[in-house]
């Protein structure tokens, strides 16, 4: 930016910034106490400065200084020099407070002159009232080098940082003394990024000297106690906390982990950051979590095993890009979507489904004190606060509604809501019937068959993320109406935008932490819902349990019918069939003489539905072919039995308020709560625990080691 014309009039033009900054240096001088050397006299010599530079004129400034969060989701630190006038640092400020992930960049602050912060300071507090030069004193992410040795000062402070993000530009503010210099500070981060590159290319070295002499197939196979990175960011609202659980569990079996989170909210990894963990550590493995290798870069040896925990139903998992392949030595566990497996190349050998876990260590049942303001009838945890309109409309704008994949959206979004509200209708299939609807969407507005591509990132992106919207916000006006009705208190809690929510806002209440404040809240809830069209299966219904709490969810028929295909599951290729049915000539089982069978119909009568007919439940030729052409392997995962995890759905789950307002009644009887809590956290603790989850990530780990030889 360059510097503009300076205005002469007279210096009493300045008088208000004079004024104020009488107000602001106490404060200035309070805040920057140990940071910034300031000579007591510096007010007497703002008069000078101030007759000195006379009025400036208010300089021209960029439209925005940082990149929005959905173009760049961590941008890099801003370098600003000069701070009279004050509003290119404010515009800074004003732009890194609006954003909601938790990350602020970093500001370094450079003003060779002491008199010069003081008075664009004090001409800030005239302006906008002493409060906002005092958020700027106050603000963690802003460096300030004041005073002659600012320069040294900004190039010590670099050298003692060398794995940071460097700013990308050095901002001069228009019109500012300290803008003729600004050069030499770009020279400066300049010199900064040119001692990065060269740390690196060194790093790059030491990285390939360590495959000639670490092999982590050797411990693999020995059975030794592994060395584990785990990469992870506190920019999440929950991975950062199940990557502090999944290292105890591992430490609590005897290995060594590290886990890589940022040292602050203003801070991001770079390449030098994950190069210097690898060769300190010399990991045996490293676990990154929803990214792939090639997304960490060259920094990670090809030789070491690294295990992609899927959480979330990232883009890049979908978007078949050719770059994100699977490498020979690349594991994936977790959540694992049909269309990711196919379209990324892991080798099933390598491959861990696995619903996330839940630490029960975290999360467990002691008694809780006081915590009163805690106690309700119902609860519900949740960051999902957006309204589905809003979410709708933000996502089409973003996709442009003249494209097909715009017009595509908009369809679903229109279909939707017919599509949840028939969820627990017998015979209703609700995720494939959000595929169909997604792939008939799509068909229609390109005109033909759609790449396999655009149909994953349609339905992980919107279809899916958008009717779960839909559905837990039903669920939690479900709530709220039965609270209303039985003078019941019902607890929102996840998100500062339930405060705000049209219908719910009454019933929002304080974030809680994941740790000790959402355990009690849990266990202090008579019961706590759980509601997604994903299925029953969560790690926050083993959460509640653990606990001590009760976890009751929202289901679906479909939920209801993985109990009949678990079953199947079972039987089907390994037990005989008994019957065939005389009109369709199905193959068929008698209901009552296998154990699986008759305790799914029990389960289908307590939710007033009737399995099979006559007895005798009738098995398709495709469903037959679909579970003999099935990979074989261990148990089918939780999710293919939620009824065994919920131990009774007629007791713990629901199709519709009246259901809920039953339930809720029900679990009163504090014996049957605290039985039935006990039972599902057993089952949980089993198929949801993230004790199991570590073991079975690193038993994964040793077999490939020994099928590899």
């Amino acid at each position: 930016m360059s510097a503009l014309p300076a205005v002469h009039t007279p210096a009493s033009a300045r008088a208000p910034a004079a004024a104020h900054a009488g107000i602001v240096w106490p404060i200035m001088a309070d805040k920057l106490a140990g940071r910034v050397s300031l000579d007591a006299d510096l007010p007497d010599r703002l008069h000078a400065y101030l007759d000195k530079t006379g009025s400036i004129a208010a300089p021209q400034l960029p439209e925005r200084l940082l990149p929005t969060p959905d173009q760049e989701s961590l941008p890099p630190p801003l370098a600003i020099v000069g701070v009279d006038p004050p509003d290119l640092l404010w515009k800074a400020y004003a732009e890194i407070e609006q954003r909601t992930d938790g990350y602020r960049p970093r500001v370094l602050v450079c003003e060779p002159s002491p008199e010069a912060l003081l008075a664009g300071l004090g001409e800030l507090a005239a302006r906008r009232g002493p409060n906002a030069a005092t958020q700027l004193l106050d603000a963690s992410n802003i460096e300030w080098f004041v005073g002659p040795d600012a320069r040294s000062e900004l190039a010590d402070y670099l050298r003692e940082h060398p794995h940071d993000q460097l700013p990308k530009a050095v901002h001069a503010t228009p019109g500012a003394p300290a803008a003729e210099g600004w050069r030499a500070y770009a020279e400066i981060v300049l010199q900064a990024a040119r001692d990065q590159q060269r740390t690196l290319q060194h790093q790059m070295v030491r990285l390939r000297e360590l495959q000639a002499t670490h092999d982590p197939r050797a411990n693999l196979r020995s059975g030794q106690p592994l060395r584990v990175l785990i990469c992870t960011t506190r920019y999440s609202t929950y991975m950062k906390h199940s990557a502090a659980d999944l290292a105890r569990s591992l430490e609590s079996q005897g290995h060594t982990v590290r886990v890589m989170l940022e040292r602050d909210s203003h801070t991001r990894f770079t390449q030098l950051s994950y190069a210097h963990e690898v060769l300190a550590l010399r990991p045996d493995a490293v676990v990154l979590i929803n990214y792939m290798r090639p997304q960490l870069g060259p920094v990670l040896p090809p030789h070491v095993p690294l295990v992609t925990w899927v959480q979330d139903a990232m883009p890049h998992f979908f978007n078949g890009q050719p770059s994100l392949l699977a490498r020979p030595n690349d594991f994936a566990a977790g959540s694992i979507y049909p269309d990711m497996l196919g379209r990324m190349g892991f080798h099933p050998r390598r491959t861990l489904r696995w619903h996330n876990p839940a630490s029960a260590g975290k999360f467990h049942a002691a008694p809780v004190r006081g915590r009163d303001e805690l106690r309700c009838e119902i609860a519900m945890a949740t960051r999902h606060s957006e309204p589905p309109e809003r979410f709708a409309e933000r996502n089409i704008r973003t996709l442009d509604p003249k494209t097909p994949a715009g017009r595509a959206a908009e369809r679903v979004a229109e279909l939707l809501p017919a599509t949840i509200a028939r969820a627990a209708a017998p015979g209703a299939r609700l995720l494939p019937e959000l595929r169909t609807l997604t792939q008939s969407a799509l068909a229609r507005a390109f005109g033909g068959e759609p790449a396999p591509s655009a149909f994953s990132v349609l339905m992980h992106g919107f279809t899916q993320p958008l009717a779960d919207l839909m559905f837990r916000q039903e669920t939690a006006r479900w709530a709220a109406r039965i609270a209303e009705r039985r003078g019941w208190r019902f607890h929102l809690y996840g998100d500062p935008g339930w405060a705000v929510h049209a219908d719910l806002a009454e019933h929002a209440r304080p974030e809680l932490l994941h740790g000790e404040d959402l355990r009690a809240a849990y266990q202090l809830a008579r019961v706590s819902l759980h509601a997604s069209v994903c299925g029953l299966v969560h790690q926050r219904v083993a959460e509640i349990a653990f606990a001590g709490g009760l976890p009751v969810g929202r289901r679906t028929f479909e939920d209801v019918d993985r109990i009949r295909s678990h079953a199947l599951n079972v039987l089907v290729g390994t037990q005989p069939f008994d019957a065939c049915m005389a009109g369709t000539r199905e193959r068929a089982y008698a209901i009552a003489d296998h154990p699986e069978l008759a305790d799914a119909a029990e389960q289908w009568r307590r939710l007033g539905l009737e399995l099979g007919e006559a007895g005798v439940l009738a098995v398709s030729a495709k469903q037959e072919r679909d579970i003999l052409d099935a990979p074989k392997g261990p148990p089918p995962p939780p999710d293919r039995a939620p009824g065994w995890i919920f131990v009774d759905l007629a007791d713990s789950t629901f199709a519709d308020e009246a259901g809920l307002e039953r339930i809720v009644e029900r679990a009163s009887d504090e014996d049957h709560r605290r039985g039935l809590s006990a039972r599902i956290a057993a089952r949980c603790r089993e198929r949801l625990g993230m004790d199991g989850f570590a073991e079975a990530v690193v038993g994964m780990l040793r077999q490939d080691a020994a099928a590899s030889g």
